[in-house]
């Protein structure tokens, strides 16, 4: 399996899966043209990831500037996979903000209310 890593720009966020070190990491601003199409190769990646992984710690690391709603959906998404794994692995949840940006701030606590098998570390930076 290959490392997925896609450059962030104004638009869409950086995206850095390792998957020998078990650190996924999304940053920057999400607010693609298409966000379907934007997030495909990501939501295949992490498809393909956690198909047989058992046992692992995994790091995820989320610092959103700025995201529309469909990006909040996709993120939905990625933590219904995020939960399914959460059963065979341990799971270290991230969220980054920025003290004045309290959408930001609400986003990840509004993820945090979807999810029942693992807690989201709200970081201020």
């Amino acid at each position: 399996m290959e490392n997925l890593f896609i450059e962030a720009t104004q638009y869409s966020p950086k995206i850095n899966f390792n998957y020998k070190q078990n650190i996924l990491e999304i940053m920057g601003a999400s607010y693609p043209e298409s966000t379907a199409e934007f997030y495909y190769q990501v939501l295949s990646w992490l498809e393909d990831y956690f198909y047989d992984l058992k046992g692992q710690v995994i790091t995820v690391n989320i610092g959103l500037i700025y995201l529309n709603t469909s990006s909040i959906k996709i993120l939905m998404d990625i933590f219904d996979m995020l939960e399914q794994a959460s059963k065979n692995n341990k799971l270290i949840v991230n969220w980054f903000y920025d003290k004045e940006n309290s959408t930001a701030f609400e986003a990840g606590k509004m993820l945090q209310e979807g999810v029942e098998s693992f807690f989201i570390n709200m970081i201020e930076k």
